[in-house]
């Protein structure tokens, strides 16, 4: 995108990860075993600023600027 001009910014960095230890959750292919605390960087002060995400698996692809 950057060779059409084009610059992507999320202000949004994953404070945490963590997978279930539950046997059955993660022997179920309808789960969702991992759960991913995000950081709002550009929260209003006083507003909510983390979200708590459930998901089937987590990809990174921020190369070494991952903070975890």
């Amino acid at each position: 995108m950057a060779a059409m001009g084009l610059q992507v910014e999320r202000p949004i960095v994953p404070s945490s990860i963590e997978l279930s230890t539950d046997e059955a959750e993660l022997k179920d292919p309808d789960s969702h075993p991992v759960k991913v605390v995000l950081k709002y960087l550009d929260a209003p002060d006083g507003g909510v600023d983390t979200e708590v995400v459930r998901a089937k698996y987590v990809l990174g692809a921020d190369g070494t600027e991952l903070s975890f």
